[in-house]
């Protein structure tokens, strides 16, 4: 059975094919990062695993991952709409499969927060989501079962 990966990888996934984020190879602003908050750009996107409640019978996970969003210097505008957008692309979102997981639903367990400003004055907000997700391939290794 192929191990799912980081629900931070599989997020950044889902961001980029919601058209909310991108990666450094498309060139397109707001890149969007697993585990990571680099110091440039300064437009960024920041997906953090945050633990989760393994399901001790079935193969369904309830996986945590907080969102944080960085802007410009002081555009705290654009930064809070940038953030509405990560929420508006997870609140709800349909079943889908990414890499080697089918995830279930996402619920905002933490809405939009505004941590405040960088050293370098540059606006963060942040979000916590749940998420529920199955290994694509439910073959039944170890005491769990598939659904």
């Amino acid at each position: 059975m192929a191990l799912p990966t980081l629900p931070s990888i599989d997020l950044r996934s889902i961001l980029m094919t919601a058209g909310v984020g991108s990666t450094s190879l498309s060139g397109a602003d707001w890149e969007v990062y697993s585990g990571n908050t680099p110091n440039l750009p300064n437009r960024c996107i920041s997906v953090y695993d945050f633990g989760g409640i393994p399901n001790p019978k079935w193969l369904l996970d309830e996986v945590f991952v907080a969102i944080r969003v960085r802007g410009n210097k002081l555009d705290y505008v654009t930064t809070a709409t940038k953030m509405q957008a990560v929420k508006d692309a997870l609140a709800g979102l349909a079943e889908t499969t990414v890499n080697n997981s089918n995830y279930r639903g996402c619920i905002i367990t933490r809405d939009i927060f505004f941590e405040g400003y960088d050293d370098n004055n540059r606006p963060v907000f942040t979000l916590d989501c749940r998420l529920w997700r199955e290994p694509t391939n439910s073959s039944t290794e170890g005491n769990r079962t598939a659904l």
